[in-house]
């Protein structure tokens, strides 16, 4: 039996799964800590695989790592979708709209208040898309203005 060994966190079938999809030829697996674990083989692996099984451990993200780093983009996301309605509302205000102008622009941008709350910026993209402009309170300028922003901040291109 041949046996390597590596230092990562892990999520152990995730892990298995990624090995096998990579066509290594494993035995067993010991686990020898939360962050630490041997993968075992009949034959020893030819350079290639090798290489290859390097490659997979290396690219393997943990689930709880996946997770934390998906929770803090969706965080960032919702704290720059706030700003955004912040934004927005307070040029409302400075507008001089009345509470009925305010109450019709909030029903008619409802989704993508939603969206931009929630940090869900491609659909906000989505929802601005969905909104007819009305030419004088919500105007073409005012969408494609919202929509660059996010587009900015997701660092896609300019629609």
């Amino acid at each position: 039996m041949f046996s390597y060994t590596f230092t990562k966190s892990y999520t152990l079938d995730k892990l298995v799964s990624e090995i096998a999809m990579a066509g290594i030829p494993m035995i067993s697996m010991d686990l020898n800590s939360d962050t630490q674990f041997t993968i075992n083989t009949a034959q020893q692996l030819d350079n290639s695989q090798q290489l290859k099984l390097n490659q997979v451990v290396a690219a393997h993200v943990a689930a709880t790592d996946a997770v934390g780093a998906i929770t803090a983009k969706i965080i960032a996301a919702r704290t720059f979708g706030v700003h955004t309605i912040a934004r927005y509302g307070a040029k409302n205000v400075l507008s001089g709209y009345d509470v009925a102008t305010i109450q019709d622009i909030m029903i008619r941008t409802a989704k993508v208040q939603a969206a931009l709350n929630s940090g869900s910026l491609y659909v906000a993209i989505q929802e601005i898309n969905n909104i007819e402009p009305d030419d004088t309170i919500i105007t073409v300028a005012k969408l494609k203005s919202v929509r660059n922003e996010i587009e900015d901040y997701l660092q896609i291109p300019r629609t």
